[in-house]
């Protein structure tokens, strides 16, 4: 197998897939020349201080213990956000774009570019966000928001929805729920590092709530495969008077992607992570992305993912589909919510 420059996602200009080098229909992938001056890292303090503070941060997240009295976290912090991770199993940890701001601060490093995306969860709810990513130096900021509204059953209870097919019903009541996001991540001695510090809001019927939190990941390239972890959502809670506190929901994630490899005439890419939940619950997933060029400057791919559903209707395949020219990419992700019709997310990503 012929030896790749070492290249993460979205660095080689004119690629759309995670990992895609810029292919000539019917020719050779066109893969960047190696750095005459390559870093060497043979230090690796900084590596074994990474993985302590992400032991740590994974040990931490499970220590706020579920109880049947309080009400479910907000489900806008639980559920998948972007259209690619959505059609890929959720397992965006590893993954290097503008998203990453929602998923992993360390991989805003070098992710770069505009992503809107919006979707329906069957007539009852939706969701909207809007992640940005750019350069600044040393590394790359980053810059989301998603707002989630849906429907209470009451109109001074905590009768909202607690899974992600229930958000598919109309009742009498909105509610809504809000995180802006800024992050921040940059490469220490071959190691990525990012932190991210959000505001998440709920608004139920007659009462509103707003609180604090942090996200902090790590990442490294070993070979072909990216590594990364996240810790999220550490922080306050949200007090909602009679619908009572809501703690946030703290997790810890982890994964790795693969940098694509050309298959004849395709290009594949594959991610997978697993999740830790603070109510104790692991959730793995994973996804696989084909892409194809069939003219100078076009792109387009089929993606497929599968994750664990919890006690929720929500099929657990999801499927996906983007077309690229350019800079411009529209995407597509399509989940089956089992007991009220399917979930529909169509993004738009724009890169420098």
């Amino acid at each position: 197998m012929r030896r790749r420059a070492a290249a993460t996602r979205g660095e080689r200009q004119g690629r759309w897939l995670s990992g895609t080098p810029v292919r000539t229909p019917g020719g050779r992938s066109k893969l960047p020349a190696p750095s005459p001056h390559p870093r060497i890292h043979p230090d690796p303090p900084p590596v074994r201080l990474a993985l302590v503070i992400t032991a740590a941060l994974a040990a931490l997240a499970p220590t706020v213990p579920a109880t049947a009295q309080s009400p479910a976290p907000p489900l806008v912090l639980r559920m998948p956000t972007g259209t690619r991770a959505l059609a890929m199993g959720d397992a965006a940890v590893a993954v290097t774009d503008a998203e990453a701001v929602f998923h992993n601060p360390a991989q805003l490093t070098n992710g770069r570019g505009l992503a809107l995306g919006a979707q329906r969860y069957g007539g009852g709810a939706s969701l909207a966000t809007m992640a940005v990513a750019l350069t600044m130096a040393p590394g790359g900021l980053g810059v989301g928001v998603q707002h989630l509204s849906y429907h209470a059953a009451c109109a001074d209870c905590g009768g909202v929805a607690t899974t992600e097919s229930g958000l598919a019903r109309r009742d009498a009541f909105t509610a809504s729920a809000t995180v802006a996001t800024v992050a921040f991540g940059r490469d220490v001695d071959g190691v990525r590092v990012g932190v991210a510090g959000k505001v998440v809001g709920q608004q139920l019927p007659g009462v509103r709530a707003a609180a604090a939190a942090v996200d902090i990941g790590v990442a490294r390239q070993v070979g072909p495969v990216m590594l990364a972890v996240a810790a999220q959502n550490l922080g306050g809670a949200l007090r909602l008077g009679p619908a009572g506190t809501w703690e946030l929901p703290r997790r810890a994630t982890a994964g790795a992607s693969v940098d694509v490899f050309p298959l004849g005439p395709f290009d594949l890419a594959a991610s997978a992570a697993v999740a830790f939940h603070d109510d104790g619950e692991v959730v793995p997933g994973g996804g696989l992305e084909l892409g194809y060029t069939p003219l100078e400057g076009y792109t387009i791919a089929g993606r497929v993912g599968l994750r664990r559903v919890v006690g929720d209707d929500v099929g657990p395949v999801s499927l996906g589909a983007m077309l690229a020219r350019d800079r411009l990419a529209l995407e597509y992700a399509y989940q089956p919510l089992d007991a009220a019709g399917d979930l529909h997310r169509v993004g738009v990503r724009v890169r420098p």
